[in-house]
């Protein structure tokens, strides 16, 4: 199982070098992760805010009052709650440049955005240059 494999290689070893270091870590931790062709899983990054587009992906789904948990997390009692999530599942797909995690060349141009998709919960990837037909993302992360 994905998640299981993801639990035990990355996110449990991350929890437990916090502690064995004397980090009384409370917040949130989002490992943003990628799945090579033959399955290895690398971690791209660690956040310890709420990012985009991570955020979302993850907020519209749940479902218990934000607000409970964060102060439950800094309260010292999140193990004493369970958040409640909306049924469905949440996907964000990226668009990044060529050579991505590592060295990119910004400004690069995605092609094959014939016009703009709406997924979900009516996120929308902006529309393509009306001259060109060409995506330009945003600066930031690509």
């Amino acid at each position: 199982d994905g998640l299981a494999k993801v639990e035990a290689t990355v996110l449990r070893p991350v929890v437990q070098a916090l502690r064995q270091r004397g980090i009384d870590y409370r917040g949130c931790l989002y490992a943003g992760l990628m799945v090579r062709p033959d399955g290895r899983i690398q971690v791209v990054e660690f956040n310890c805010r709420f990012g985009d587009p991570e955020t979302q992906v993850v907020l519209p789904l749940l479902a218990s009052p934000l607000e409970d948990l964060l102060l439950a997390c800094v309260e010292g009692r999140l193990s004493q709650i369970s958040p409640q999530w909306h049924p469905g599942f949440a996907v964000g797909v990226v668009l990044a440049s060529e050579g991505y995690p590592g060295t990119v060349q910004r400004g690069s141009l995605l092609r094959g955005w014939a016009k703009p998709r709406v997924w979900g919960r009516g996120y929308s990837m902006p529309a393509p240059n009306k001259k060109t037909g060409l995506w330009s993302p945003p600066a930031a992360g690509c």
